[in-house]
């Protein structure tokens, strides 16, 4: 059993953030409860199932970043948690379940199945010591390389 089976089903996914076909964070809504499972990032102690929120205030959509330079990404609130509430920015706009077709909602769940427990870093908690994630900086590595190819 995985942390929150319940909850974490292909019925209740809204959409993804990143490329489909390059590990996307993958979010699930249900009533009240939100949640995602984030399958890439530079620390691996980000990936893996967001602890499920539970909030009648929740909200979500695409919104510019004042982290990013007011770049269009994904913006999560929950108003009603802890003392001042809860903001989650994603890196990337969301792509919605209403843009999504079957193939790519088939790419998605599979999301559910490789990642079953809960993340060791969660929007509750403090932040932890980086542990970075051998396949995002293999990925830094060759995202360097080209670069220095094509700037020749």
């Amino acid at each position: 059993m995985g942390y929150r089976d319940d909850f974490y089903i292909v019925d209740n996914i809204i959409g993804y953030t990143g490329r489909v076909n390059r590990s996307p964070t993958v979010y699930f809504l249900c009533g009240q409860e939100s949640g995602h499972i984030t399958q890439y990032h530079s620390n691996d102690a980000n990936c893996g199932r967001e602890t499920v929120h539970s909030d009648p205030h929740y909200y979500h959509q695409n919104d510019p970043n004042p982290l990013l330079s007011n770049r269009i990404t994904f913006h999560e609130k929950w108003p009603s948690l802890g003392h001042h509430g809860r903001v989650h920015w994603s890196r990337n706009p969301m792509i919605f379940l209403a843009n999504i077709n079957a193939d790519d909602l088939a790419v998605l769940s599979q999301a559910i199945w490789l990642y079953t427990e809960k993340k060791e870093y969660s929007v509750d908690d403090p932040v932890p010591a980086s542990r970075p994630n051998p396949h995002y900086l293999e990925g830094q590595s060759r995202v360097a390389s080209l670069r220095a190819l094509f700037s020749r």
